[in-house]
Parts: structure tokens; sequence; C-alpha cells
């Protein structure tokens, strides 16, 4: 099975202009049952998780974050997870 994990949406601005929209209708067409979406802010995770859910697609949440100009990408495993992002 193969599940995207980095993928940037247009809430990630300047760095990618992928709707969240186009993404589900795009993975539910290829039978891809699970997506990672890891912008760089929390702003579209609930539009996210609801949309996938919707689609019966497995939403995995993670956040990137810069140190020292080095992306470093955090993955939530649980809801306490999502919580410390």
């Amino acid at each position: 099975m193969y599940a995207a994990l980095n993928i940037k949406s247009n809430y990630s601005f300047l760095t990618s202009m992928v709707k969240i929209e186009e993404l589900i209708k795009y993975a539910s067409l290829n039978n891809i049952k699970a997506l990672g979406l890891c912008d760089t802010n929390l702003i579209s995770v609930m539009k996210f998780y609801k949309k996938c859910k919707v689609n019966d697609i497995k939403p995995i949440i993670g956040l990137t974050i810069y140190i020292n100009d080095l992306p470093i990408v955090l993955y939530a495993k649980s809801f306490e997870g999502f919580k410390n992002l």
C-alpha cells in the first residue's frame, strides 16, 4: 500500500498550490487509502481530517518545522500527539 506522507497544501503559504478537495478527490479515484498532510501550520488539519474520514481515507497529520533552516517533520500518532504539535 502506498501512502504519500509529505504533502503540503495551499495552506502552507508560498510552498504549495495543492487544494485539499482536489487531493482527496485524486486519492479516492486512485484507490489511495492513506494520506499524510505536513503543512507548516495546523490551519487545514480539521478540514483535511473530516474530508478524509468521509472518503474512507486514513488521515496522517504532520507538521513541518524548521530548525537552523533544516526541515523536520513531526507526525502525530494519536490525538494526544496532535495536541502536542
